[in-house]
């Protein structure tokens, strides 16, 4: 499975970011951006299970060094291989 939100505007306009993989080796899903609401989880299929309860994905790009994004379901391209 492949996650992936493509940056539409700005300077980073065109760049793909996919799910941020903590220090801890696990996944974060949200409904809101502190901390003390995150989730961790530990695949795909989980991050997908809780983007169906409306929480959104932390996503960052490999290329780029800035913080993850927060990320709705409507936003991501999925794709099931």
């Amino acid at each position: 499975m492949k996650i992936q939100y493509v940056v539409k505007t700005g300077k980073n306009a065109g760049l793909t970011y996919e799910p941020h993989l903590h220090k801890n080796g696990k996944y974060v899903v949200s409904k809101t951006r502190f901390e003390s609401d995150y989730i961790y989880v530990d695949n795909f299929d989980e991050i997908i299970q809780h983007l169906d309860l409306g929480y959104k994905v932390r996503v960052s790009c490999p290329i780029i060094k800035n913080s993850p994004s927060l990320v709705i379901k409507k936003s991501l391209e999925i794709t099931k291989m």
